[in-house]
């Protein structure tokens, strides 16, 4: 339950689970507590709609850098937005208090180039393992149709 699961509807349904990496396997340069096996990419200047539920405690999915933070509540769908207009590397965690492991929850967003997300979007369409059952803890980052 230690983990946050990612779908990406509008470009193909594909989905991954995010989980912390280990301090045994932190490696020169990664941040302890605050790397991810799978990375969440998105494209610099564009409305993301973030939404966010849970189906066994209270989870918040933060970001400080983009002004972020959203609760994930069981039975309820929670949504808000944000435009990253700088390419790089942010971090966030679950900063709601739930449960044993909370502080293991992190989170970590690429914003890249238009570009570069749709190569990175082709990369996972073609190994995107599709799972339709409900899952613990669902961030789920989708493009919003306008731009700023």
């Amino acid at each position: 339950q230690w983990y946050w699961t990612y779908e990406y509807p509008d470009h193909g349904k594909f989905s991954f689970d995010s989980n912390m990496i280990p301090d045994n396997e932190i490696k020169p340069g990664q941040v302890r507590l605050l790397e991810t096996d799978t990375v969440v990419v998105l494209p610099v200047n564009k409305n993301i709609r973030v939404q966010v539920t849970a189906s066994d405690v209270l989870h918040a999915w933060a970001i400080p850098a983009f002004g972020v933070k959203i609760d994930g509540v069981p039975g309820r769908l929670n949504e808000i937005w944000f435009n990253a207009t700088k390419e790089g590397t942010y971090y966030g965690q679950c900063s709601e208090l739930c449960g044993v492991n909370h502080g293991f929850m992190p989170i970590r967003v690429d914003i890249v180039s238009q570009a570069k997300f749709d190569a990175w979007v082709a990369a996972q369409r073609k190994v995107a393992v599709i799972d339709s059952a409900p899952d613990s803890k669902r961030a789920v980052a989708a493009l919003n149709k306008t731009e700023r």
